[in-house]
């Protein structure tokens, strides 16, 4: 397997811990990602539509101030 292949293949599994972790801090802490919850409160009945870019990035921001913060992530994936 080449260089290539691996690093995209760690990228992912970095991606995916991050991914169920933002998750894991929306579901498990109230505090958590207060400008996403916000924006699901006032869409929330409303049929999904692609977010604009200049929120998305926003909500992107916050979401890594808001892993980087914590003492550690949790990893989720299947031990094998």
């Amino acid at each position: 397997m080449n260089h290539k292949f691996y690093s995209e293949k760690i990228i992912d599994e970095i991606a995916e811990m991050i991914r169920d972790n933002l998750i894991f801090r929306y579901s498990y802490d109230e505090d958590a990602l207060p400008s996403i919850r916000e924006y699901c409160k006032d869409k929330g009945r409303k049929r999904y539509k692609k977010i604009p870019y200049e929120l998305l990035f926003d909500f992107t921001k916050e979401g890594l101030k808001e892993l980087i913060n914590c003492d550690f992530l949790y990893d989720f994936r299947d031990l094998e």
